[in-house]
């Protein structure tokens, strides 16, 4: 592998990460949002919320996975 590819390979997976703690952050959010709110509409929206940033979290995983697996690299 080039340095320039490892350099790209290297900033991809750092974004990748980012994005991972980024949607971790988020489903906190709605977590607690959810607990929170009085109304059962609402604790029904953040709940759908919350849920598609846990499959968004699965996805980064797994083409940062994927991604980390081609490349060759560790964390």
């Amino acid at each position: 592998m080039s340095a320039e590819t490892h350099d790209k390979a290297r900033m991809f997976l750092g974004a990748f990460k980012l994005a991972i703690e980024a949607e971790r952050q988020a489903q906190a959010m709605y977590s607690g949002l959810k607990e929170m709110s009085d109304s059962e509409l609402l604790r029904q929206l953040f709940d759908r919320f919350y849920q598609d940033e846990v499959r968004h979290e699965h996805e980064l995983v797994s083409r940062y996975n994927e991604l980390r697996q081609e490349s060759g690299m560790e964390d």
